[in-house]
């Protein structure tokens, strides 16, 4: 992928780099060649969002649970 991501900042066209990848070959059209590209930049992002998501759930559980227990020391002190 780091290649193609090069390729294409060097200003190579995808069509032509559809073209190389069929003769090495790969089945794609030009569709499909885009589709993939668009998945594959999109993951890290989506990633990275369900990572942030994953940290704030452990935050509110800790929390959670620091107040359940500072609830039951409470209770035992009444």
């Amino acid at each position: 992928m780091d290649d193609i991501e090069k390729a294409i900042s060097s200003g190579v066209a995808h069509d032509e780099i559809v073209a190389i990848l069929n003769k090495n070959g790969f089945d794609l059209s030009i569709k499909s060649f885009r589709n993939a590209l668009y998945l594959a930049r999109k993951k890290p992002l989506v990633s990275q969002r369900l990572d942030s998501l994953h940290q704030f759930g452990q935050q509110l559980k800790n929390r959670f649970h620091h107040k359940r227990t500072l609830a039951r020391k409470l209770m035992k002190l009444i």
